[in-house]
């Protein structure tokens, strides 16, 4: 899934490993990237558990966005939990 010419800040932020799924997925060819419940079908079917995972989570409308405006690959997954965010979960319990 190439990055579409444009802003950075236009397109979705996914994981890696989101990412290679769902690459995987549309150079297969195997169906249409907007076909969202084919996709999470084969996701599933082929082992991207996190791919599968993350297009359950996110719904249509983010899936439509990261397909029509493409993906901003991050290293670890978007939103890592507080933990990442200096606060201290600890304080939580």
């Amino acid at each position: 899934m190439e990055k579409m010419p444009g802003n950075p800040e236009n397109g979705v932020e996914i994981s890696r490993e989101v990412f290679e799924g769902l690459e995987f997925i549309r150079q297969s060819g195997a169906t249409n990237m907007l076909d969202r419940p084919v996709v999470l079908e084969l996701a599933r079917e082929w082992g991207f558990d996190a791919t599968a995972d993350w297009i359950e989570e996110v719904g249509s409308r983010t899936f439509a966005e990261l397909i029509f405006s493409g993906p901003i690959v991050i290293d670890g997954a978007p939103d890592q939990g507080i933990e990442d965010q200096g606060v201290d979960p600890d304080e939580y319990e």
